[in-house]
């Protein structure tokens, strides 16, 4: 479904009801769609291939959503 879909950005709580999300992200990184984490825990739990995803803590802001875009879509761009 993520390989078919028009995506530009993406946002993954770590744990969904129980169940962690690092596999979506595992395929938006091989998808190339740029994302950002969103978690009441800390970066430490990230699997290597997402150390250097952005994390959000929540409660998180606008401001805070808004730095964390900017930082992965400049990171993007930077690449390509």
């Amino acid at each position: 479904m993520i390989a078919s879909a028009t995506v530009d950005f993406a946002i993954l709580d770590v744990n969904l009801s129980g169940k962690s999300s690092y596999p979506v992200a595992e395929l938006l990184i091989a998808c190339r769609i740029p994302f950002v984490f969103e978690t009441g825990y800390d970066h430490s739990g990230l699997p290597p291939t997402c150390e250097q995803t952005p994390v959000l803590q929540k409660p998180f802001r606008a401001h805070d959503l808004d730095r964390a875009m900017r930082a992965v879509l400049t990171d993007r761009q930077a690449r390509a």
